[in-house]
Formats: structure tokens, sequence, C-alpha cells
């Protein structure tokens, strides 16, 4: 019976261990990232240290954002032919940032996008952002807010 306690204690710690894991890995409230919407103007503001991984377009390997020296960054998205030539963002001390008309985007609800760093990789939207959007499997992008409809949201 003492054993049975002990292997019970133990099984509950580990519990309590990995649910405090998993508290700490994802904020309490999802934001969204990457784009602000107000008065019919999107801003889309890249900040390296927001985002963890980011995929070299060449191969697909997975390479960490803090790994890379970030020199040019560039917008891509549904609304450009996802081309990293289209439209280059705008370095403003260390963060990179590009705005445009909400027409210039096409129908919000359908708009997909994410920020190329260096011409070469491609910025993974990261699992904790409200505004992630599956596009394939294991594939995803940042969308606009769902709050873009009342042309509210933030970076």
């Amino acid at each position: 019976m003492g054993r049975l306690l002990a292997c019970l204690a133990i099984a509950l710690a580990a519990v309590a261990m990995v649910l405090a894991l998993a508290k700490r890995e994802r904020p309490a409230t999802a934001t969204n990232y990457g784009v602000r919407v107000r008065s019919e103007r999107a801003r889309f503001v890249f900040s390296p240290r927001r985002y963890r991984w980011t995929t070299y377009g060449a191969t697909g390997d997975s390479i960490r954002m803090n790994e890379l020296r970030v020199r040019r960054v560039s917008l891509v998205g549904s609304f450009n032919d996802w081309d990293p030539d289209a439209w280059p963002m705008k370095r403003d001390e260390g963060t990179w940032e590009l705005k445009r008309s909400l027409d210039s985007l096409g129908d919000p609800d359908s708009v997909a996008f994410t920020f190329v760093v260096n011409g070469r990789f491609w910025v993974e939207a990261p699992l904790e952002a409200a505004n992630r959007r599956a596009l394939a499997p294991g594939r995803a992008a940042l969308a606009l807010p769902v709050a873009t409809r009342s042309w509210g949201a933030h970076p």
C-alpha cells in the first residue's frame, strides 16, 4: 500500500510539472502578430524577437530566428503572389514596417501573409498567434485579425 501511494505521488508530481510547463509556453491570452489595422490602412510590423523559427526556402530546413543576422525583410502574401521582392519593408530601430491601404490587400477574409528575411528565410507563424491560419498540412501563415472586420487589431 505504501508503495502504491509513493507511485501515485510521483505521478501527480509529474502531471503538475507538465501542466506548469504548458502554462509557461502558451500565454494566457493569444495576441495577433505582424499587423495593426486602423482607418482603412494596415501597418505590418516585423520584430525578429517575436518570432522563433524560419524555413530556408531552398531546402525547407528550419532555422532559428536568433541564428540569423537580419539585413532586410519583405512582406509576402496572397496579395502579392508570395513574391519576396514585391513589398520590401523599411527598417526602424530593430523593427521593419510597411503600410498599405486595405484596398491593396484584396478581400480581408482571404488575406494570408508572412515575412521573408534576407530574401531566403520564410518566417514561421508562431503557434500562439491568434491570427495564425493553416495553409496546408504543416504550413501556416498569419492573417488579418478577425477584429479587422471592425478595423482594429494589434501587432
